[in-house]
């Protein structure tokens, strides 16, 4: 097989993997996707792991298919997502194997024909036999090569990234403020927490109400009886004084 001379007809297979970390998880992940898609990508297969409510770092596995001429607009485009503390790219030159498999599928194709001419000359059973199972190997071997073809193209065309988006723990992020941050992020969380506390009370309140009328009502009662019951003895003491 003779490797293309033409730079454009290269076959050149690119890949990237990138650590993200964030403290606006849910924000950097919707720009992620944002950005996915404004570049005509797609998220082929994800994991997600982590839970907010439980205290414990989220994170988010993704390989993504790029379209290989927006593959650096993409990767510049993460600058605006996170941090990125880890980034690889590779590219893997298929010419000579994608050459080499069309050499292949021309010399598979022109065996074909040639068997199909037998099989129309064919006299006995027992040739038909032998070139029908020729022709089905052939066959096979064709289909085989032609799934590689259109493999090579699909990973030359859509390039693949493995993105880790990984939020940053509560400790990681004030470790790496400035004194005036964490004073204003403790500030931030008293004030949220003491929010969270008074609507906490408000529901409280609000589920005590039935109880808590229905405890008046019997307090309002026995006072009531029990200053009936103070008059009714004080007006027969003064009965008995007379």
């Amino acid at each position: 097989a003779l490797e293309p001379t033409a730079e454009t007809s290269r076959k050149l297979i690119r890949t990237a993997s990138l650590t993200i970390r964030t403290a606006q998880y849910d924000a950097d992940l919707e720009a992620l996707t944002q950005l996915i898609s404004s570049v005509g990508g797609y998220i082929e297969s994800t994991y997600q792991s982590g839970d907010l409510e439980s205290g414990s770092a989220r994170s988010n596995s993704m390989t993504l298919r790029i379209p290989s001429d927006k593959l650096d607009e993409f990767l510049n485009g993460l600058d605006s997502v996170g941090r990125v503390v880890d980034r690889s790219e590779s590219s893997t030159d298929m010419t000579v194997q994608y050459a080499d498999n069309e050499a292949r599928l021309a010399t598979l194709q022109a065996k074909m024909e040639r068997l199909n001419e037998l099989l129309e000359k064919a006299e006995t059973v027992e040739d038909l036999i032998s070139i029908e199972s020729a022709i089905a190997d052939t066959q096979y071997s064709i289909d085989s090569y032609e799934t590689r073809q259109r493999t090579i193209d699909r990973q030359v065309d859509m390039s693949e990234v493995d993105i880790y988006l990984r939020e940053d723990s509560p400790v990681e992020v004030t470790s790496e403020m400035s004194l005036g941050e964490r004073i204003s992020r403790a500030f931030q969380n008293s004030v949220e927490d003491f929010g969270q506390f008074l609507r906490n009370m408000l529901v409280f309140i609000v589920m005590a109400l039935p109880a808590l009328g229905l405890m008046a009502i019997v307090t309002a009662a026995v006072l009531l009886i029990c200053r009936a019951k103070k008059k009714g003895k004080k007006a027969k003491e003064m009965k008995e004084q007379k």
